[in-house]
């Protein structure tokens, strides 16, 4: 996304490493959730007491971030630390429910794959400098990069690759059909399947969104990649 908005902030902030961003309250509720939520089904955190636990780990990083955090209010931060609870507990209940006997894998899976030739980079002149430095970095082997939150068998033994994403809000029927929000999966599910050697068939890719304002806390967004879908994507 963002070198399809700015090729050049794309060279700063990821090649160059020279972004200003320091996070905000979002990130920092973000990556905590996303945290709690794979420790606790990799059995890594204990599921009794998770509320008392997140809330203090919660203060705690705020805390840490203090210059980042005087930016809300108290008000606000309470609010955040409240949400976290609800989504936590939301992840339990479908953990006892829908995912009662799905198999559990691994979470933040690492995927380092070279990308298969033939591939095409499609980038027009103005962009050569940056390419350059994008095959310099890699040794010019373009390879994908990314990391799976978890990775998961259900009941038909598929296999089913799922991205968190925190909300404040449901996703609606744009968000859901954002072609760069939907090309995350589709790399995800092509790689997994070059790694694993598994047959695309038998891989699901879905979103769950981790709503903060609204009843339901959990948004299941399912998508369904065949070759042609996952081919374009590539070239």
């Amino acid at each position: 996304s963002t070198w399809e908005g700015c090729p050049l902030k794309y060279k700063r902030d990821v090649i160059d490493q020279r972004s200003t961003f320091k996070g905000n309250i979002y990130t920092i509720f973000g990556t905590l959730v996303h945290e709690y939520i794979q420790d606790m089904l990799c059995d890594k955190r204990p599921w009794i007491g998770f509320a008392k636990n997140f809330k203090e780990d919660f203060e705690k990083v705020c805390f840490k971030n203090m210059e980042i955090i005087n930016k809300y209010s108290p008000k606000l931060v309470e609010e955040f630390a409240k949400d976290g609870i609800l989504i936590l507990d939301a992840i339990r209940t479908r953990r006892k429910n829908s995912w009662k006997n799905w198999k559990f894998i691994s979470a933040e899976h690492k995927l380092l794959l070279n990308i298969p030739e033939p591939y095409e980079c499609n980038v027009v002149d103005s962009r050569k400098t940056i390419e350059d430095k994008v095959n310099i970095r890699y040794n010019k082997v373009p390879k994908f990069k990314g990391f799976i939150d978890l990775v998961m068998e259900n009941d038909d033994g598929d296999i089913v690759l799922i991205d968190l994403k925190t909300s404040t809000r449901a996703w609606d029927k744009y968000k859901k059909s954002d072609p760069i929000i939907k090309a995350q999966l589709k790399f995800y599910k092509y790689f997994y399947h070059l790694e694993k050697n598994i047959p695309l068939n038998k891989i699901k890719t879905e979103y769950i969104v981790l709503v903060r304002k609204g009843k339901n806390k959990i948004q299941k967004v399912e998508h369904s990649f065949g070759i042609r879908a996952l081919t374009n994507e590539m070239t």
